[in-house]
């Protein structure tokens, strides 16, 4: 059984160990940060954490791998003021009648560090969702799904984000989900 560890915010579990191994054919070196993004100096007071309403969270891209979809959350800074993200941010699929579809994605990955985000600047999550086909359909109850209900890092309130041409299992004991923690620069 996953262990579940009780964020600020929304609930998120850590993932398994199928999640962690399916990650690294995602990841690069490290990039410089964002225009727009930085990590805050030494001693320096970082602005507060970004809030739900000042952020719009909509798809950034998509891509496949080893039974899976990959896709890129972008989290804009709408606001006129800076603002500053760290940790995971809180995902679940939502139905066209805007219900939930099986569980909320597990936690893969590390926080590494918190970044400022710029008024008109970034930041990112990567989901990943196991096909539906993956799984017997009598086990897995495969629904199409919409968008998704995201809850940005330590915030209680959610936001939107429209994603179409997915399918998620309804049965909350498979096909879950994984995201990764916020990070600067988009994943291929």
């Amino acid at each position: 059984m996953a262990s579940r560890t009780a964020p600020r915010g929304p609930v998120a579990r850590s993932s398994g160990l199928v999640a962690a191994a399916a990650l690294p054919a995602l990841l690069i070196a490290a990039p410089a940060p964002a225009a727009g993004a930085s990590t805050s100096a030494p001693g320096a007071e970082a602005p507060p954490d970004c809030r739900t309403d000042q952020l719009e969270i909509s798809e950034y891209g998509r891509g496949a791998a080893t039974g899976s979809t990959y896709i890129e959350l972008e989290l804009r800074n709408t606001s006129d003021r800076a603002c500053t993200l760290y940790g995971y941010p809180g995902v679940s699929w939502l139905d066209i009648e805007a219900h939930q579809v099986g569980a909320d994605a597990d936690r893969t990955g590390t926080a590494d560090r918190s970044f400022t985000v710029d008024p008109g600047a970034s930041g990112y999550a990567t989901l990943r969702q196991p096909n539906v086909g993956n799984y017997d359909p009598a086990e897995c109850r495969p629904e199409n799904v919409v968008g998704l209900r995201v809850y940005p890092p330590d915030a209680y309130e959610s936001t939107f984000a429209e994603v179409r041409g997915m399918q998620a299992c309804a049965n909350p004991d498979v096909g879950v989900p994984t995201v990764t923690a916020v990070h600067q620069d988009p994943r291929p």
